[in-house]
């Protein structure tokens, strides 16, 4: 019983990216009212954007280089910690999370008649980098560090799923798709790397990380938003288009936000001191090895 308590917490965070993810694929692709806002809240984001600035350098980071380089520290430092179960599911983690991003949008999901005639990009391919980057970061971390991990994380996520929308690339349905992905994954690879333990030697998160780290990382990403809005980034004239701009940003930060964050706080519970596996020596051989 104890250990499904414990566990409990990895269902809920499937259990919400599963909704996350349905409800983004059914208003972004089925809906034929919410597909058409959708397309229109891609369309408000109309503005001369400074090229040299920080979030647009940062698009340029989601490519297979910075990502394996992440993933593999993440891993390495998992290793460190003696976690080698962690150390072997994170780079699983960001497999997987890729692949189903690209099987999904390829293969399985489809634009309803009546909705707009536009490229299908759901789940978005460089939110789901984004996000595996940041959630690989706050899983390899130390847990001390975690909640700079979830500011940090919550930024780079952020400015990719706000700059996607901002260079009009894709549609806040495509991130919030993405954030779903990467959420239910995240739950069966911290199911796979962590171990729960009746008597770790660390406290499990209490109720300050586990506010603190989504808040963290949902003010980290609202800084992004800031540093795009610092860039240029404005809405087109109108009512209309200031509410769908606003509107979505704030959506788009909180998602991503709440999603690194509550990967970050089951993080806390799983991965504690005394709940790892690491090959030793029992006591009993050493003891004989050093009598003989």
């Amino acid at each position: 019983m104890r250990t499904a308590r414990a566990y409990a917490d990895l269902v809920v965070l499937g259990i919400g990216g599963v909704a996350v993810l349905v409800a983004a694929w059914w208003l972004g692709l089925r809906h034929p009212a919410s597909a058409r806002l959708d397309d229109d809240i891609r369309l408000a984001f109309g503005a001369h954007i400074d090229a040299a600035a920080l979030p647009n350098r940062m698009l340029g980071w989601v490519s297979s280089g910075p990502v394996l380089l992440l993933v593999f520290a993440a891993a390495a430092a998992a290793l460190l910690q003696r976690h080698l179960r962690l150390a072997m599911a994170v780079p699983a983690f960001a497999g997987v999370s890729m692949w189903a991003a690209g099987y999904l949008r390829e293969e399985k999901f489809e634009r309803a008649p009546g909705t707009p005639v536009v490229p299908l990009t759901l789940p978005s391919t460089h939110t789901t980098v984004a996000l595996v980057m940041a959630v690989a970061l706050v899983v390899g971390l130390p847990r001390i560090a975690r909640p700079v991990g979830s500011l940090v994380g919550g930024f780079f996520a952020g400015a990719i799923g706000i700059g996607v929308l901002a260079r009009q690339w894709q549609r806040p349905s495509d991130v919030l798709a993405a954030a779903g992905l990467v959420m239910i994954v995240a739950a069966l690879a911290l199911t796979a790397g962590a171990r729960y333990s009746a008597f770790p030697k660390a406290r499990a998160a209490g109720f300050d990380r586990a506010v603190g780290h989504p808040a963290l990382a949902v003010v980290g990403a609202g800084l992004a938003a800031w540093r795009w809005w610092a860039a240029g980034l404005e809405p087109l004239q109108g009512s209309r288009a200031h509410t769908l701009f606003f509107g979505s940003i704030v959506v788009v930060a909180l998602a991503v936000g709440l999603a690194i964050g509550l990967c970050a706080v089951v993080a806390d519970r799983h991965i504690l001191p005394g709940s790892t596996w690491w090959p030793t020596r029992s006591p009993r051989r050493a003891g004989t090895k050093e009598g003989s």
